[in-house]
């Protein structure tokens, strides 16, 4: 064989070889079928759920016929919402269910025959798919991915499979098969309150202790002035132990002759209505987040010091858009800025001394009814037709209400320890016959009263060494304990001191005396420091306790104003009728009813006649006789005042006369003993 055909041969051979690859290739790569996947993740390569950083939710409106979305993306600080400013979303709650859910899911089923992979089989491929509503406008995308925007999980949720709960028709991006997984879809929302804390005050409605309510209207006028309709400021106090729970500490209302605000008072057939101040209070617990915006920036440090810088006119509109403003005022030779609201205040004091701040400012509308902003402003002017007119309304719109919260702290809202006094030394003995003049007073100045910075009393009593001592009989005084021995009396058998004893050696009774006296002298001594101890560490204890106690609110106050710093808050409608009131709906008349009824059944009380019937007219009515009591004396048992059987009266004969009406013992008449 010569070169030639050498070359020829290996030709041919390779040329079969590759022949053999092309047509074998595709018999050992087959596709694994239904069997084969049964069991099997649906994303075998998303293997940790720390590798998550993003998350969007798809879903087609079928009302207003467009697509909607919704995400969340893991940043710096933790989960945030990019869709609504960047705003904290609950990584705990349904980011971690969510997550959760796409992780791990198991083939259950596969349809086969959905379409093929030929691209002349795309449009029967999409219409098989949306029979399992898998295409819009059916079907819920979801699209998961790593930091570096890799896809760990991108599917299609469709249909419930019949007869089989919580298992869906689900397509994998890029592939025509449909598969049956069980999958949560009750966590892919794309609702912004339910991938958030909803609560807006995180606070405990038992903890309330006054609410204040600054009743009046705002409107800009021009620049930073602002027109405002005072109506009135009412505080309300709330004790849960007392048997009249709400109480007014505060009630004025303005006098357009004045042109200020008087004290006023209710009429003698009014009343608190405590049912109002009950569903205000617990409003206020229900006061959830129904959309959020953000607020201008540098709007917090502004507010906090004015002369730091103005807002630019862009930060200026962000406000007035939402019912707030900035008014510029000048009292006192001074000028400062102060933040009011289209709508009034509520004040809420709570018990660990942290006073939220609540303003209510513009409506916001929702969906498409846009006219509750236009007709708002008419129902500004009487607060009490406020709930009239939002029920009138109803049928024409729907709207919420912007809401401006922050909190400040109150350090009066936190008692005052208690402390108690300590007890003097003891005083050398003074001798019999003498007297002492009590010690002039010190010039020591009371302490002051407590401020924020320095509450309550700045050393407990008796630690300051200028302290004055109580006086002598004081009613403050403390008063020492009783087991302390004060100069006992020698018993009256002994001798007197440097008498002679029995045994005739002189001084020995005095000096048994002078050791025992020391002896008492030093435990007395003894004992009254170890109460002093006791008393200024337990003194010491209620500071510390005192002061924990406003650090915690201090603390409290910076958390969350933290937290309402950047963001105007919406609430819905209805709970802010709830919790806006006015005088007019928290002073209500009597009722009459139960007055009448109470009196009623006083004038029949104890008579033993039905309600509603009295005594004939012309029959007396005798007073009820209590039944006697075993120890009192009957009607012919003689008093204690009259004489005994034995004792003589004073108008009777001598014993020598025997009276002829004393009985004898036996009985009959006889002599009186």
């Amino acid at each position: 064989m010569n070169e030639l055909t050498k070359t020829a041969v290996f030709v041919g051979v390779a040329v079969l070889v590759a022949l053999i690859a092309v047509f074998a290739g595709p018999f050992s790569a087959r596709q694994p079928g239904a069997e084969d996947l049964r069991g099997m993740e649906l994303f075998p390569d998303f293997d940790n759920i720390n590798l998550a950083t993003s998350l969007e939710i798809a879903t087609f409106d079928e009302e207003t016929g467009q697509e909607k979305k919704f995400s969340v993306a893991r940043g710096e600080t933790g989960w945030v919402i990019p869709s609504h400013g960047g705003y904290p979303a609950n990584a705990r709650g349904q980011i971690g269910k969510a997550v959760a859910a796409v992780h791990g899911l198991k083939i259950q089923d596969v349809i086969e025959n959905a379409g093929g992979n030929k691209a002349d089989d795309k449009n029967g491929a999409n219409e098989t798919k949306s029979l399992y509503g898998l295409v819009a406008p059916k079907g819920t995308q979801v699209t998961l991915k790593d930091k570096n925007d890799k896809d760990l999980v991108s599917m299609t949720v469709g249909n419930e499979v019949s007869d089989r709960p919580g298992q869906h028709y689900v397509s994998r991006k890029g592939e025509d098969r449909i598969f049956v997984v069980q999958v949560d879809t009750g966590t892919l929302s794309t609702e912004f309150k339910d991938w958030i804390e909803k609560d807006i005050l995180d606070l405990n409605t038992w903890d309330v202790r006054q609410v204040e309510i600054m009743d009046y209207s705002a409107s800009p006028v021009m620049g930073m002035a602002t027109l405002r309709t005072v109506r009135g400021r009412m505080a309300i106090d709330y004790d849960d132990s007392a048997d009249v729970k709400w109480k007014f500490a505060e009630d004025l209302l303005f006098d357009d002759e004045k042109k200020e605000l008087v004290p006023a008072t209710m009429a003698e057939d009014e009343e608190i209505d405590t049912a109002k101040l009950d569903s205000l209070k617990t409003g206020l617990g229900k006061l959830a987040i129904v959309d959020v915006k953000r607020k201008p920036a540098g709007l917090s440090e502004y507010l906090k010091d004015p002369a730091s810088g103005g807002l630019d006119r862009m930060a200026q509109h962000s406000l007035q858009s939402h019912g707030f403003y900035l008014d510029r005022i000048q009292e006192g030779g001074r000028t400062y800025v102060e933040l009011v609201s289209n709508k009034g205040e509520l004040h809420v004091g709570m018990k660990d001394g942290v006073r939220y701040v609540l303003r209510f400012g513009e409506a916001a509308s929702v969906g498409a009814k846009d006219d509750a902003k236009k007709d708002d402003t008419k129902k500004d002017d009487t607060k009490k037709d406020d709930t009239d007119t939002a029920a009138a309304d109803d049928d024409q719109q729907q709207y919420n209400r912007y809401l401006f919260v922050e909190t400040q702290f109150n350090p009066d809202a936190i008692p005052l320890p208690e402390y108690e006094n300590l007890p003097e030394e003891t005083p050398p003995s003074t001798p019999e016959g003498t007297t002492t003049e009590p010690a002039p007073p010190t010039d020591t100045p009371a302490d002051p009263a407590p401020t924020e910075g320095d509450p309550g009393a700045s050393v407990p009593p008796g630690d300051n060494p200028a302290d004055p001592a109580t006086p002598e009989g004081d009613a403050t005084a403390p008063v020492p304990p009783q087991d302390t021995p004060v100069d006992p009396a020698p018993p009256a058998d002994d001798p007197p001191a440097g008498a002679e004893g029995e045994d005739g050696d002189s001084g020995t009774g005095a000096d048994a005396d002078g050791a025992d006296g020391a002896d008492d002298a030093a435990n007395a001594k003894s004992e009254l420091k170890a109460e002093r101890e006791r008393i200024e560490k337990e003194n010491q204890r209620k500071r510390d306790d005192y002061d924990e106690k406003l650090e915690k609110g201090r603390q409290r106050v910076r958390e969350l104003n933290a937290r309402f710093a950047d963001w105007y808050y919406v609430i819905s409608d209805d709970v802010y009728q709830e919790v806006h009131l006015s005088r007019e709906l928290i002073v209500k008349k009597k009722e009459k009813k139960k007055e009448e009824d109470g009196d009623e059944a006083d004038d029949h009380a104890g008579h033993g006649h039905p309600p509603g019937m009295g005594h004939p007219p012309g029959i007396p009515i005798d007073p009820v006789k209590p039944a006697p009591s075993e120890d009192a004396p009957s009607e012919d048992a003689p008093s204690e005042d009259a004489p005994s059987e034995d004792a003589p009266s004073e108008d009777a004969p001598s014993e020598d006369a025997p009276s002829e009406d004393a009985p004898s013992e036996s009985g009959g008449p006889g002599p009186a003993e």
